[in-house]
């Protein structure tokens, strides 16, 4: 799987170190380190520059992944998002190394907070058609939820009262 440096990610990570044969591919420092000190999964940490603001390593990476073989999931973070332009950041660095991971998923998943739903982001790196998922909280406006499923992209909404996404708008 892929992961890139977001918090949301962040987070995901905290919640797989259990997991057994994982291979996990990351621009992320702060991800990479919990995963040397609390899993046993293989880490492929990217190259590039660090980027302090976010625990990244960003840049001209090129096209460090190709003929590699694929990545089954990739989860990205982002600062928003829309049914027009997919997931976005700000950081055109971010964008772009985020960009270049995603090209090597075979699936691409949006994790974020609701707060993102009218976020504000330059630049795009998974189109709309690429996203096979989202994963939020319950902050999302059924809207959001219609507007999305409208594209074919399911939203999972996870609940404060439970540990496991619910799917809405099924």
């Amino acid at each position: 799987i892929a992961i890139d440096s977001s918090t949301t990610a962040f987070y995901l990570a905290r919640e797989i170190v259990d997991r057994r044969n994982l291979m996990v591919v990351t621009n992320g420092l702060r991800l990479a380190l919990l995963l040397m000190e609390q899993s046993s999964a293989r880490v492929l940490v990217l190259g590039g520059v660090r980027r302090r603001s976010a625990g990244s390593l960003v840049g001209p990476i090129g096209d460090v992944l190709a003929s590699r073989g694929r990545i089954a999931k990739g989860f990205f973070g982002l600062v928003a998002l829309s049914t027009t332009h997919g997931l976005m950041d700000i950081s055109a660095e971010e964008a772009q190394t985020k960009r270049v991971l995603a090209t090597a998923c075979d699936q691409i998943y949006g994790l974020f907070d609701s707060t993102k739903v009218n976020g504000f982001g330059l630049h795009s790196f998974a189109s709309p058609g690429e996203v096979a998922g989202l994963y939020t909280d319950e902050g999302v406006s059924p809207e959001f939820v219609t507007a999305w499923k409208g594209i074919g992209v399911p939203v999972a909404v996870a609940s404060a009262d439970s540990a496991a996404p619910m799917p809405r708008g099924e």
